[in-house]
């Protein structure tokens, strides 16, 4: 009984603000890549891609911001199964897309064969692999930035300043504080049946909802309990307000030239959601 109630309190213990790092699991795990493949390409939900209308009139920003045509060298950093790469390439940009999902690639790499379209993906973690130099432009897009810890985000940037050519532009965009006051603690159990986001067996789900107020910190952890294992996914977002994410530019090495309030290229407002960026070395 007693280890039964310490799995308890375990599952319930409040970690340190990014001591634990599983973001790779809803990538790398054969079963959750998969549904979160499906995720992407549901265009009636916004839990993996933004939907199809938004994602076109984010392409849309993006090809006039940046003044993009056939010479230009786009990076595509966690492209998923292409949705922003794909379309980039028939604008006649030179793109490479690189993310660590082998099932959300094969998918790009069938998409981009079935239209005739000539894309370089790479499988690779973006927090480890070597420059692409030359890079007019490079974008990480949909939050990716995070729920990377302080350190893996001084990595990321290192990356992105290695990998861009002089006059190179980065595009990413972040979430904001006022998207942080909308979140509250919370816990929840579940019984899921089986074939379900988690497991392709029935099993227990503990979902618990943390705040982290003084670091601006949200973490969603999912504790999966099968017959045979119980593991633990961890889901951190960082939220930033626009001078806190252009001191952390400065400091590696960028400026910041330009925020929107989305990657539609909006305005920003006191209520935006997310801060639209676009850096420069410095």
């Amino acid at each position: 009984m007693s280890s039964f109630y310490e799995t308890l309190e375990a599952i319930q213990q409040r970690p340190e603000p990014f001591s634990v790092y599983t973001a790779d699991t809803l990538w790398t795990d054969p079963h959750i890549a998969r549904k979160m493949l499906e995720t992407h390409l549901n265009p009636e939900t916004e839990l993996a891609s933004r939907k199809p209308e938004f994602i076109k009139r984010s392409l849309d920003f993006i090809g006039t911001r940046f003044s993009l045509d056939n010479t230009s060298r786009v990076l595509d950093l966690g492209c998923g199964p292409g949705l922003y790469t794909n379309q980039l390439a028939k604008r006649g940009a030179q793109v490479t897309g690189v993310d660590f999902s082998s099932s959300s690639l094969e998918y790009a790499r069938a998409q981009a064969q079935n239209e005739g379209l000539s894309i370089r993906y790479r499988q690779a973690n973006y927090l480890e692999m070597p420059a692409e130099p030359n890079q007019d432009l490079v974008l990480l897009i949909y939050g990716d930035y995070c729920p990377l810890s302080p350190a893996q985000r001084g990595k990321l940037l290192s990356l992105v300043r290695e990998s861009l050519a002089e006059q190179g532009r980065f595009f990413f965009d972040v979430f904001t504080m006022a998207q942080l006051a909308g979140f509250q603690e919370q816990r929840s159990v579940d019984l899921l049946g089986p074939d379900n986001f988690w497991s392709a067996s029935p099993c227990h789900l503990f979902s618990t909802v943390f705040l982290y107020e003084k670091e601006r910190l949200f973490l969603s952890k999912h504790t999966v309990v099968e017959p045979q294992r119980i593991r633990s996914i961890y889901n951190w977002l960082q939220h930033f307000s626009l001078e806190s994410i252009t001191q952390e530019l400065r400091e590696h090495g960028f400026v910041l030239e330009n925020a929107y309030g989305d990657v539609t290229g909006s305005p920003v407002t006191e209520d935006s959601l997310t801060l639209a960026l676009v850096a420069k070395k410095a």
